[in-house]
């Protein structure tokens, strides 16, 4: 299983459910980070305009992708 990086945002009405999914693949033996972002609402990535959480966090997938891929074509 790959790993998986899972992002919930405090303020969405789907917060829960990411954060059982996440608990599911860890259940399953996978290897998981979850961040729950304090008072980000749904869609809050593209609001890195506005939002420091929403910088952060394209910043965060970026490196987690730019990591992940180059390791693995090493």
């Amino acid at each position: 299983m790959a790993p998986a990086l899972v992002f919930s945002a405090e303020m969405d009405p789907l917060r829960d459910e990411a954060e059982v999914y996440a608990d599911k693949l860890r259940a399953a033996g996978g290897r998981v980070e979850l961040v729950r972002v304090a008072g980000a609402p749904h869609t809050f990535g593209g609001l890195d305009e506005i939002l420091e959480s929403a910088k952060k966090f394209n910043k965060k997938v970026i490196e987690t992708m730019q990591k992940t891929f180059v390791s693995q074509s090493a």
